[in-house]
């Protein structure tokens, strides 16, 4: 009787002993691995071998066959072995082959019709459209992986001692099948290398076909793509974008206008996917979108890059391409070539700059050269990092910069009217919500979901959604929009030390003109690059960032702010990229745009060390141009700047350390306190003393509690200036004076 025959592994069984046994007449050789014979030892036992072999040999052919020391290391058959050594052995004496091949023919199980196994497998073949001999080969790469069959010769199939050939060659022995036949199905068009069901070396990519083996009942194509079920934003609801592109994109993604790649590419969390679906609405298309495939290669990579693109083709061999609309999310490791060779070895593909293997750039480019259905690409990441050749092949791109205060109130009304909590969220708290929390439509959506779930009471709303934006903002770095960028109660342009002929309050004026100029062009204007860059330089804590606070406050502006922290990127090109759009969203919003501590991104060219150096600047010079704007740049450093910035600044202001009058006026305002004739003199004796030492003194003490005298304020600013002389006058300080 069978000693192992489970009914869900009758199909696997058959399969391999069929492979088995077009191996084994084909294969001459002695054979020294008993797993060759793992198939047919899970069919019969030790003792089912040991009668069969009786009823099969004479007693003269038995001695002479167990007298025989080639098996077990030199020692004679014997039937205590496991059945697949008593295989081996009998298998290597030449005179037993015909009748043993008999036998495993004999014992191979009927065919139990449909199972789990076997249904799975075919759903696959007729998802990748696989021929007959493509078939066999993913089957018996399978079995060979999966233990069911095993190489004919010992360990030469093994890591990198097999060739490509050697294994073209034993498949060719399993299935029956001739070396060129083989050889033609493992082309790169044919589908076992476009689905990457088989890797470079014809290693069974476990990651694409592990599903042979799960109990899940979900459709196979699921796993790769699936039908957009949420609800499409109403077109309307993308205004200025959609006006803008929308004509084109009907044009280019129309029913039955052919196959087209599209790429939308900009800052993560500004709408992108929503466009996608609204698109694929607008368009009258059914929209898909790829699957993110995680898994990891056999040597534990991540392998989600080939897998998403054996996704791609297999979507784009299965939906009607004059219907259907496929969208591919985060696609930048797809798209991004800035280090080929990493790409190349993500997607399990063989080095090299051209011939049969070819390289990342190239498989790229022929999947967006053979695509049937239009797709839509979406990044986050910069353009430039994707190779010019393979840009050059979308037909249409849409750059999607972060929100405007007046865009993301948009959303905020737009996901509270379908949650259907306007009673709670009126629309001057979306407004102040969307000005005070710079986050994305996932992120509103999270909040409001949870408001709701929390059901606080109206006067509650405000507290709550603090509560839940603030560590959402935090946990994705997003600077809050909070009183910190408005002026100091007690600032004042009164007693600062500024080397300029033109007084503060005049350069006040003069930017509230420029901006009423850029919104109704006075008549006669005189045809000039409208600019207006102000750089404010000079010693920390001497009022810069406050007067930056002071003029946006002065002209009813909001001021959006860029450390160098919101600019630099890991990518090639990502931070000349940040920098135009750091000028594309203050102009959006007629907003101030403030570069603190600029000396970081306009440092010299002269003093570059790489190449990513200078075209910082330079993409920070051509913005300073061309800005329709109020620009403010902050320094310690001045001298530090390239000098081609200078000139590109309308007014220079170069804020010193307080003179006599200035330190009385910030002494009494500060502390409250008026100063006698000898304390002024011992005010004036103190150096280097700036608007910011005097709030850092009077937080200091204010926490120290009592009310300190005259003497002790005095000896605190004392402190304060011999820091920096102790410092080198390098100190810096936080945002503020």
């Amino acid at each position: 009787m069978p000693k192992y025959k489970p009914e869900s592994d009758v199909f696997r069984i058959r399969s391999a002993m069929r492979f088995l046994l077009n191996m084994l007449p084909s294969y001459n050789e002695k054979i020294s691995d008993n797993d060759v014979f793992e198939s047919p030892s899970r069919l019969v036992s030790a003792d089912d071998i040991r009668v069969w072999y009786d009823t099969q040999f004479t007693p003269t052919s038995r001695k002479r066959i167990e007298g025989d020391k080639t098996c077990r290391g030199g020692d004679a058959l014997s039937f205590e072995d496991d059945g697949s050594e008593i295989l081996r052995c009998l298998w290597n004496r030449r005179k037993v082959r015909p009748k043993l091949l008999a036998y495993l023919e004999s014992i191979i199980p009927a065919d139990a019709g449909s199972e789990r196994f076997r249904d799975k497998f075919e759903e696959f073949a007729r998802l990748m459209r696989l021929g007959d001999v493509e078939r066999d080969i993913v089957l018996a790469s399978y079995l060979l992986w999966s233990d069911f069959l095993e190489w004919p010769w010992p360990g030469i199939c093994r890591g990198s001692a097999c060739s490509r050939d050697e294994r073209i060659s034993a498949l060719a022995m399993f299935i029956d099948r001739s070396i060129p036949e083989v050889r033609a199905a493992l082309v790169r068009d044919a589908p076992l290398a476009r689905f990457e069901i088989l890797d470079d070396d014809l290693d069974f990519n476990a990651d694409v076909c592990g599903f042979f083996d799960g109990f899940d009942a979900t459709p196979l194509e699921s796993r790769f793509y699936k039908k957009s079920r949420e609800e499409a934003l109403p077109w309307e609801f993308f205004g200025a974008m959609a006006a803008k592109h929308g004509a084109l994109l009907r044009g280019i993604l129309s029913p039955g206008s052919g196959p087209a790649n599209v790429l939308f590419h900009g800052a993560p969390g500004t709408g992108k996917t929503s466009f996608a679906r609204a698109v694929a609405a607008e368009c009258g298309r059914e929209c898909y979108f790829i699957e993110q495939c995680p898994g990891r290669d056999r040597d534990g990579r991540r392998s989600s890059v080939a897998l998403r693109f054996s996704a791609l083709r297999v979507a784009d061999g299965q939906l009607d391409p004059d219907r259907s609309l496929i969208v591919v999310d985060e696609a930048d490791a797809m798209l991004n070539s800035s280090d080929r060779n990493a790409i190349a070895s993500l997607l399990g593909w063989r080095g090299g700059n051209s011939g049969e293997d070819g390289d990342a750039k190239g498989r790229l480019n022929s999947v967006l050269d053979g695509l049937r259905t239009p797709v839509i690409w979406i990044s986050n990441a910069p353009p430039s990092g994707i190779a010019e050749s393979s840009r050059r092949r979308f037909d249409y791109s849409v750059r999607f910069d972060s929100l405007s205060d007046e865009q993301r109130a948009a959303v905020w009304r737009n996901q509270v009217a379908n949650a259907g909590m306007g009673d709670l969220v009126d629309a001057a708290m979306a407004a102040d919500f969307a000005a005070t929390w710079p986050v994305n439509a996932g992120g509103i959506a999270g909040v409001l979901r949870n408001v709701k779930r929390l059901a606080p009471p109206k006067d509650g709303v405000r507290d709550l959604v603090g509560k839940l934006m603030a560590p959402h903002c935090e946990l994705l770095g997003l600077r809050i929009a909070d009183d910190r960028m408005r002026p100091a109660k007690d600032y004042s342009l009164d007693g600062l030390s500024i080397a300029t002929a033109i007084p503060l309050p005049r350069i006040v004026e003069a930017a509230r003109r420029f901006r009423e100029e850029l919104e109704a062009p006075a008549a006669g204007t005189v045809a000039d690059s409208p600019r207006f860059n102000i750089l404010l330089s000079g010693p920390p804590g001497t009022g810069k960032t406050e007067f930056a606070k002071y003029l946006g406050a002065q002209l009813g502006a909001k001021v959006v702010v860029k450390m160098g922290s919101d600019l630099l990127s890991k990518w090639v090109g990502g931070t000349e990229a940040n920098i135009a759009s750091a000028f594309r969203e203050a102009e959006a919003e007629n907003a101030i745009l403030f570069f603190d501590e600029v000396d970081g991104l306009l440092r010299s060219r002269s003093m570059a060390e790489r190449s990513w150096e200078v075209t910082r600047v330079n993409e920070l010079l051509h913005q300073m141009e061309n800005f329709r704007g109020v620009l403010v740049c902050a320094t310690n450093y001045s001298d530090n700047l390239d000098p081609a910035t200078l000139r590109r600044f309308t007014f220079k202001i170069a804020f010193d350390w307080l003179e006599s009058d200035g330190k009385a006026l910030f002494f009494e305002r500060f502390f409250g306190v008026p100063l006698a004739p000898s304390d002024r003199a011992e005010l004036d004796s103190i150096p280097n003393l700036a608007p910011g030492d005097f709030r850092t003194v009077r937080q200091s003490l204010r926490y120290l509690g009592g009310s300190p005298g005259v003497g002790v304020l005095l000896e605190a600013l004392r402190d304060e200036s011999d820091a920096k002389r102790i410092h080198g006058g390098s100190v810096r300080k936080a945002i503020g004076f």
